[in-house]
């Protein structure tokens, strides 16, 4: 047997080719490292493994990688017992946060023992150094260390409150369901919000609470709106209904105004400072009413269009030719939103066209129109369809992390906006055909002289439905964020049954005929059928229809997108800025740890003089998440060439086991490179994980106070739990690596680990130019879209690697 003498192999049953004594390499390599590496003696290669198991060095030489991986797994398993049942067949790799399994060969698995350089010294051996050899010889034995001190005092009550007021930015008009992502000051940063958000369930409870709101207003405002024209309030009739949309829109923008003035003023005081978030008289205004105007446009211009059309033909027609507005839908959304649905969506779409058109046909007396009554009809529903896709686009656009605003825009504000754009097109609608010179009624009296005749407290009876309409358009622009176009536009569908329920309790009773019931009922099952069919796509894939014929596209054998959706591109290299009064927010609190003089000490002792900050993960955990983060080893994940890679965990609050605190497996990290097995996936982050981890050594939990750091190697494995207290766990985990690794490859998202980083001293960071600085880049360049929940979207999130 190849066996070296350090450990014993003859127990090993597995003919194994030996390694010549004069192939084998210098017993020093061999002392400084653990795991499983390639090694070069002479002029041949052999393949090392060396391994701390139970106390005890096993260390041995072959000719391939495949027999040391293979000697590996049996010295685990006859020291260890580890795994209890054979891993027969490994998971697919992640693509959003994995590299492609070409690159897996060329990887070495091998911790380098931090002590020997410190030993060797002839000076004090502490003198200018961070970690004493005691940390140095803990953090070689153990892979991890615990309660460094990194911030105190008003420090961390500045990086407290940097990150309070990033995570208020980040979450003030929904949940975030996937990272926020940026390339900041030079390196690549994640925010991670850990809560219910990222819990498929809980977003299925906000959408279904959005949808509540939205169906009892929808079904609230018609019948408002014609006690209203009919005088049911016992003011006289009001029928202008293009100007009474202008005074409801123009109400209801006006009280979101100052609703959202109110919130920023609160804002800016609670945290002394103003300009970090968007507001309706801040800069960029016409920057926002891009994206905010054509859905407002189309919102106001749909009341005008509407009602002529109504008034050109019998109500069976117009409702017949309505029902078209669900095929706008469908087609908008692939046009203009670059929504992709599979065959279920698209079968759901049909049958709730299916019982509009049998409603319809309950109704219908025969069309007997010419064309332009028909031609308006028919634009009716392609202009609802318009509304419902440029909303989502707007909403999409503004609240875009990578654009000039940095999606800092709250949902009330773009109603304000959109409202606003809305009640001037009412207003022009109202100009044109309530004006005398044109009108719906017999009598054409102009809009302003039954407006000034009209008694004030009707005048106030018309603006209070502001308050109605306000509430409905939020809700609507949080459902178009939260999910797409074509869930929106089938949300109509469920509104029969709460519109029915209203009418009754109103008096505004309509007669229940058998087409009327079938029709509603297929309309319902329809959307029921999209809910039922994106939950399958967002937990397993899709049924999809292409050249070849019908096919099922598992979750993750989408497309990985080059640039994720999430991705916000802030540009800069830290040299192209003097110190941090330039940066936003999160640039700066990154740049600031990053950079700060005691993070580099801890670094540098660990890694040498030479490394960098690639990647960046703001954490936060909120009270009561179930999500768990299986064991991994981050290795495993990362196309390095070597590991030489390091992750310090700085807390913002204090951590201990009750609020999710990360565990580390002592020990685990001299075990090389562990295989993992699938992993359910309802509560986790990773498809994957490593099993029977307490095998392996003693779980040691990351207790830790605000302000002080753990450090752990890429090779130890940890994870984490739920979040079971009424705590939150927030923190920045700093991801440096050895800039004598090299980056083998692109990940599957397309990220490049050394294109976007951190270097401490310049190029003297990385003599060989290897690890790069992110440069700058325009405006444009740096736009992204924001995530859609809805998975028949091309940029649905998906979960990524974290700590």
């Amino acid at each position: 047997m190849p066996c070296l003498g350090l450990g014993s192999a003859r127990d090993y049953k597995v003919s194994l080719p030996a390694v010549e004594e004069d192939r084998r390499p210098d017993q020093i390599a061999l002392d400084d490292r653990w795991g499983v590496w390639e090694a070069r003696s002479c002029d041949a290669s052999i393949h090392v493994v060396r391994l701390h198991l139970a106390g005890e060095e096993v260390l041995s030489c072959f000719s391939t990688r495949e027999d040391a991986l293979a000697f590996q797994l049996e010295q685990l398993h006859s020291k260890l017992s580890w795994p209890r049942q054979v891993l027969d067949q490994l998971p697919e790799r992640s693509r959003m946060w994995d590299h492609p399994e070409e690159l897996e060969v060329q990887k070495q698995y091998a911790f380098r023992d931090v002590t020997l350089a410190r030993k060797d010294l002839v000076e004090d051996p502490a003198e200018g150094h961070a970690l004493t050899l005691t940390q140095l010889e803990s953090y070689r034995d153990r892979g991890f260390l615990l309660g460094l001190q990194i911030l105190d005092g008003e420090d961390l009550a500045s990086a407290q409150r940097d990150f309070d007021d990033m995570l208020a930015e980040r979450t003030d008009r929904a949940p975030v369901t996937d990272s926020g992502r940026w390339f900041a000051a030079g390196v690549h940063i994640e925010l991670w919000v850990f809560s219910h958000e990222m819990n498929l369930l809980y977003v299925m409870k906000l959408v279904t609470l959005a949808c509540f709101l939205w169906c009892v207003f929808v079904s609230l405002i018609p019948i408002y709106a014609k006690r209203v024209f009919d005088g049911g309030f016992g003011f006289g009739k009001f029928p202008y209904p293009c100007f009474a949309a202008h005074m409801q829109l123009a109400a209801a923008s006006l009280l979101l105004g100052m609703v959202h003035l109110s919130q920023y003023t609160m804002a800016c005081t609670a945290s002394n400072r103003s300009g970090q978030a968007s507001w309706l008289l801040g800069p960029h205004l016409c920057f926002k009413l891009k994206y905010a105007s054509p859905p407002g446009m189309a919102f106001g211009f749909k009341y005008a269009v509407t009602n002529v059309a109504l008034s050109l033909v019998d109500n069976s027609t117009h409702v017949l030719l309505g029902a078209t507005e669900l095929l706008w839908v469908l087609a908008l959304a692939v046009t203009i939103n670059s929504e992709r649905p599979g065959v279920l969506e698209v079968m759901a779409v049909l049958v709730s066209l299916a019982g509009n058109i049998i409603v319809a046909l309950g109704l219908a007396t025969g069309i007997d129109a010419p064309f332009w009554p028909l031609f308006l009809n028919l634009l009716a529903p392609f202009i609802g369809a318009l509304c419902i896709s440029t909303l989502r686009k707007g909403v999409a656009g503004l609240f875009d992390p990578g654009n000039r605003l940095g999606g800092t825009t709250s949902l009330v504000e773009f109603t304000v906006l959109k409202l606003a754009v809305a009640s001037f097109a009412a207003f022009v609608s109202a100009m044109v055909l309530e004006s005398g010179l044109w009108s719906f009624q017999k009598n054409p009296d102009p809009w302003w002289r039954a407006l000034a005749a009209y008694p004030v407290a009707g005048v106030a009876t018309i603006l209070a439905s502001g308050v109605l309409t306000s509430v409905l358009h939020v809700t609507l622009a949080w459902l178009a964020w939260l999910t797409s176009a074509m869930a929106v536009g089938l949300l109509g569908e469920v509104k029969v049954l709460p519109q029915w329920s209203l009418n009754q309790i109103f008096g505004t009773k309509h007669a229940l005929s058998s087409s009327y019931l079938l029709g509603a009922g297929l309309g319902i099952a329809g959307a029921l059928l999209y809910a039922a069919a994106n939950l399958i796509a967002q937990t397993r894939g899709k049924l999809i229809l292409n050249t070849s014929g019908f096919s099922f596209q598992p979750r993750e054998d989408a497309k990985p997108q080059q640039s994720p959706s999430a991705e916000m591109y802030i540009a800069s290299s830290p040299s192209s800025r003097s110190g941090t009064e330039s940066l936003t927010g999160v640039e700066a609190l990154v740049q600031k740890m990053a950079t700060s003089p005691r993070v580099l000490a801890i670094v540098q002792d660990i890694l040498g003089p030479q490394f960098c900050c690639w990647s960046a993960h703001l954490f936060c955990k909120l009270p009561g998440d179930p999500t768990s983060q299986p064991w991994h080893q981050d290795a495993g994940f990362w196309p390095l060439s070597e590991s030489r890679a390091v992750t310090l965990w700085i807390a913002f609050d204090d951590v201990d086991e009750s609020n999710a605190a990360v565990h580390f497996i002592e020990g685990s990290h001299r075990f090389g490179r562990l295989p993992w097995k699938a992993t359910n996936t309802t509560h986790h982050l990773l498809t994957q994980e490593i099993p029977d981890v307490e095998l392996l050594g003693a779980q040691v939990p990351q207790r830790l106070h605000a302000g002080e750091a753990s450090l752990h190697s890429d090779l130890t494995v940890h994870g984490s739990f739920g979040n079971h207290s009424d705590r939150r766990r927030a923190g920045l985990a700093l991801r440096f690596v050895g800039c004598d690794a090299t980056c083998l490859g692109a990940m599957l998202n397309g990220f490049q680990m050394n294109s976007a980083c951190i270097l401490p001293r310049g190029k003297h960071s990385d003599p060989r130019g290897h690890w790069k600085a992110l440069k700058r880049r325009s405006g444009n360049e740096r736009r992204r879209q924001r995530p859609s929940l809805d998975p028949c979207s091309p940029h649905a999130p998906r979960c990524r690697v974290v700590c």
